[in-house]
């Protein structure tokens, strides 16, 4: 009954259209859809749509519009590239690793939806579907960074930083494909945007986290130094490796000497001091200072920098090191020294 009343909606609609050539076509349009059974049982399911009551963007008018999104990408036609004259099967636009594009997606439930930048990590000029990484702008005042989230900085000459969402890669399309080329603002002129070699070798490092199942730095001192508080010999440096994979040269309880893959010479040390905070506390201070964000009053003008936000965190969190007693500073020095022999 529901679906009768619904078409008889349509008919009328389309019935009062001023227009009498328009309103024929629309008329032998609907006519052709009737006679198709599976248009029939799609629009029954969309009938039956509702807005789900526990995620607020979840709706029936978005659920719609994800719909319409999917339909249009779908009847795109497929676009092959000329050569001599002649239709090649390798698809056009021609795309590369490693280049930046706006995607028109059509996700389900809490998949990527609506427009989206993302960077092509795998494509073959004649495959439709390509490997893409979801991107986001860095927020100074929103972004947490992880080892699957990380910020690599701007690409090309595109004005915002970029945020890697490897979490989230998947294969897509290349019908879904809204823009390919961007406006350089040095000449206005519309090119094609890739990211950088040690970008490449950043997004690399975040797939020993996703795929091979190793963990980051900041991950090691909060989950493997119970006990104790880090405090980095060269801060402005070492803050940045917090979420990158690592390797470890040596580990006492007042000391861990680590290097990053690929840079085995360089040894960088951080100092475990001990605390008497519960786990629970001491992982709390941590992470106020690694997650530390920047501050906007209500006019968007900059409060605390992010930088700054984290430094005074790192301040607030090295009030609670214990202090060693003589005799335990005495064995820490030795400590020093066998590791500088080393």
């Amino acid at each position: 009954m529901v679906m009768l009343k619904y078409l008889k909606n349509i008919i009328e609609k389309i019935d009062s259209h001023p227009n009498d050539a328009e309103k024929n076509k629309l008329l032998n349009e609907l006519n052709q859809l009737l006679d198709e059974e599976q248009v029939l049982q799609l629009a029954k399911t969309m009938m039956n749509m509702a807005d789900d009551p526990n995620i607020v963007d979840q709706t029936k008018q978005n659920s719609l519009e994800r719909i319409q999104r999917f339909v249009r990408a779908t009847a795109k036609p497929n676009q092959f590239q000329i050569k001599n004259g002649q239709q090649s099967k390798n698809f056009f636009p021609f795309i590369k690793n490693g280049q930046f594009l706006r995607m028109n997606i059509s996700g389900v439930g809490g998949e990527l939806d609506d427009y989206h930048y993302v960077i092509v990590w795998e494509v073959q000029d004649r495959r439709d579907q390509m490997l893409v990484i979801p991107t986001t702008s860095f927020k100074p005042n929103t972004t947490i960074e992880s080892g699957m989230r990380f910020n690599i900085g701007h690409i090309d000459f595109l004005s915002e930083e970029t945020v890697i969402l490897l979490d989230q890669i998947t294969s897509l399309s290349r019908k879904k494909i809204n823009k390919h080329k961007f406006k350089d603002p040095s000449n206005s002129s519309m090119k094609p945007v890739k990211i950088s070699k040690d970008q490449i070798n950043r997004i690399k490092e975040g797939f020993r986290i996703l795929g091979q199942g190793e963990i980051t730095l900041a991950n090691f001192i909060l989950e493997k130094t119970r006990s104790s508080l880090p405090e980095l010999i060269d801060y402005q440096v070492q803050f940045a490796h917090f979420h990158l994979p690592f390797k470890i040269s040596s580990l006492t309880a007042n000391k861990l000497v680590y290097y990053l893959y690929n840079d085995e010479n360089n040894k960088f040390e951080i100092n475990l001091h001990p605390t008497s905070l519960s786990n629970t506390d001491r992982k709390h201070f941590i992470r106020s200072w690694i997650n530390a964000t920047a501050t906007y009053d209500s006019s968007m003008q900059l409060i605390t920098s992010r930088t700054d936000a984290q430094w005074a965190a790192y301040q607030i969190m090295q009030t609670h090191y214990m202090h060693p007693t003589p005799e335990e500073k005495t064995t820490e020095e030795d400590e020093r020294k066998t590791v500088g022999k080393a």
